[in-house]
């Protein structure tokens, strides 16, 4: 059963995973939302129900922004985790705002200029 309030978008960057008491993991989302992501990680392996900690840099035309949120593992695959974000304060909010909108602003016009022109 599906249990999403907020809509994924797809979204492609690099990110790191830390685990307590295992190496650094790095991986590639496949999409977000404001609850969580999904995150490629290949053959490394996450226990479900794991507490992580989700690191990426936010580009944009006002700041460069490294940010750090806490998940937990909601969902393991055969190439990567599903991951819920925890509780996150106002800074880690706007960012992920500023990266989803940046993302679903890049949707919108590459769905723009595919469509054929209505008449």
């Amino acid at each position: 059963m599906e249990h999403r309030m907020n809509v994924r978008i797809p979204l492609h960057m690099e990110v790191g995973i830390e685990f307590p008491g295992s190496a650094f993991i790095t991986g590639h989302t496949g999409d977000m939302s404001f609850e969580g992501m999904y995150v490629r990680t290949g053959k490394a392996a996450l226990p479900r129900h794991g507490l992580v900690k989700v690191e990426f840099v936010i580009h944009d035309k006002r700041q460069h922004a490294h940010l750090r949120v806490p998940a937990l593992v909601v969902r393991t695959t055969a190439d990567g985790v599903g991951l819920m974000f925890g509780n996150y304060d106002e800074e880690m909010f706007e960012g992920i705002a500023r990266l989803l909108e940046q993302q679903f602003n890049a949707c919108e016009d590459s769905t723009r200029n595919t469509l054929p022109a209505q008449r």
